[in-house]
């Protein structure tokens, strides 16, 4: 992390918002790029089931009034054989 945040001036935060109380009901992007931009990953094998659908669309729509633009990047696990 020393060497992007001294070659090319990038900060790394993580954060684990399980920890909160009532962190079940936010929505978080899985990367902030800055304060406008977010970035939600979601695996193309989950996509079948409509419940992480219908949570992906809530997410969304709910990140929609944080961030003047929210990518949506569908990856596929190499690791699950399909």
């Amino acid at each position: 992390m020393t060497l992007l945040n001294y070659r090319f001036n990038i900060v790394l935060v993580e954060r684990n918002y399980g920890l909160l109380p009532g962190a079940l009901n936010l929505h978080f992007s899985d990367l902030d790029i800055d304060e406008r931009t977010g970035i939600v990953l979601g695996d193309v094998n989950q996509m079948g089931d409509d419940c992480v659908v219908q949570n992906l669309v809530t997410k969304i729509a709910a990140l929609s009034l944080k961030y003047s633009s929210c990518w949506l990047i569908v990856y596929n696990d190499k690791n699950s054989g399909w």
